[in-house]
């Protein structure tokens, strides 16, 4: 089979870092595989050694150029409205190939998807926010989920070297807490900030690990009391330096203002066999912009904990700390995310190529969802908004202020 995957960018986000997977499985799998981009970027490098032919360009007419022979065409967006993607699509279904379109932000542009095939969400719970947003959407057959691709064999194979906590001066017997993500400043929830802060004022050895935070972050934290709690490091799209943070941690403590669509730190720190704690994105998120798959990819009690606040993270933290049978956590996490092997999931991609994946019921997905949120910790008083919503405005000032956008 002849494929084509385009994006547009081959940057280190996830939407690229999920393509070069599901590239990599293809080829292996003895699939003839191209990858077409607008832009450029440190991905091309991976994309072009794990045997894929790679095309960089934001001509229209040169993307079309490569459709000759192509079976199908896979294109990797936000769904939202994309008039170049559009155009690539109706291009694609003259010459009678077949669509199909990874959303990965949960938009739904009829101009788009007029012209495509099969629509797969990252989650079954971007299904749901689609449903929530759009009408039309709640009863389209072409919808169906397939979750981001994780090499867990390639994780679990990656030894770590080196004492992370020896070049980090971290304790021993600290218990480290770490938060993997971009330092994208509006993403990030300052609950976490407060989760920590509670933990040093109750006298818990506990550590911060942020890899990477926005540098308005960094500076505040520094500048107050509680700056020996933290460590920092860049970001890194080197797996191995990835599985030394995740085996070093106790725990992976993940906050975002709006959520995830999938969240494919969580699950590779599960396949590493570290417990998660998430924070369920609160309801008045505009709807817009609020993702709450992390409560999908984390099974409450099972491979970590969900809370609703800095207190619930707290609790979770503490629960954590003093677990008998840590190793039989670390287990089932491992267990749990099978289901997103790279193996199966590019296995049930073929299939999409194939055939249209079975859709979802929008009503059974709602109250799923009701039921998750019902069994994890929600019992802490809620953080102040006026305290969250100023520290926002004041980092967003800061990073204006120092001359980075």
């Amino acid at each position: 089979m002849r494929i084509i995957h385009g994006l547009h960018s081959l940057d280190l986000g996830g939407t690229a870092k999920t393509s070069q997977i599901f590239v990599s499985e293809l080829v292996k799998s003895g699939h003839e595989v191209m990858v077409l981009a607008k832009s450029g970027g440190p991905r091309e490098k991976f994309l072009a050694e794990s045997g894929a032919k790679v095309l960089i360009s934001p001509e229209i007419s040169e993307w079309e150029r490569a459709f000759n022979g192509c079976d199908v065409v896979h294109l990797h967006g936000s769904g939202l409205c994309d008039d170049f993607f559009t155009q690539v699509f109706a291009s694609a279904k003259k010459q009678g190939i077949r669509t199909v379109f990874t959303n990965v932000f949960g938009g739904y542009d009829v101009n788009l998807f007029r012209h495509c095939d099969q629509i797969l969400c990252v989650s079954k719970t971007l299904v749901m926010k689609m449903g929530m947003q759009h009408g039309a959407a709640r009863t389209d057959a072409r919808i169906s989920y397939l979750y981001n691709p994780i090499e867990i064999g390639e994780l679990t194979k990656v030894r770590s070297t080196g004492d992370l906590r020896k070049e980090l001066k971290i304790p021993q017997d600290a218990f480290l807490v770490s938060r993997i993500g971009r330092p994208d400043l509006g993403k990030w929830d300052h609950a976490f900030e407060l989760a920590i802060r509670q933990l040093a004022d109750k006298k818990m050895n506990v550590v911060a690990l942020i890899q990477e935070a926005p540098r308005a972050v960094v500076k505040r934290i520094m500048r107050s009391r509680y700056a020996p709690m933290y460590r920092f490091l860049p970001m890194t799209s080197d797996t191995a330096q990835l599985v030394k943070v995740y085996a070093a941690s106790n725990a992976l403590l993940h906050t975002s203002s709006i959520g995830e669509t999938f969240g494919c730190t969580l699950a590779e720190a599960q396949a590493c066999g570290c417990p998660v704690v998430v924070k369920s994105t609160p309801p008045e998120v505009n709807v817009f912009y609020r993702d709450d798959a992390q409560t999908e990819v984390v099974q409450h009690g099972v491979t970590g904990y969900i809370g609703m606040h800095s207190g619930d993270l707290v609790r979770a933290v503490e629960v954590l700390i003093q677990t008998k049978e840590p190793e039989a956590l670390r287990q089932q996490a491992r267990n749990s995310v099978l289901r997103f092997d790279s193996k199966e999931v590019t296995a049930r991609l073929i299939e999409a190529y194939a055939h249209n994946l079975d859709p979802l019921s929008y009503p059974e997905l709602r109250s799923n969802y009701a039921k998750t949120l019902n069994n994890s910790f929600h019992a802490a008083k809620p953080d102040s908004s006026l305290w969250l919503a100023w520290m926002r405005l004041r980092d967003r000032y800061s990073e204006k202020w120092s001359g980075v956008v």
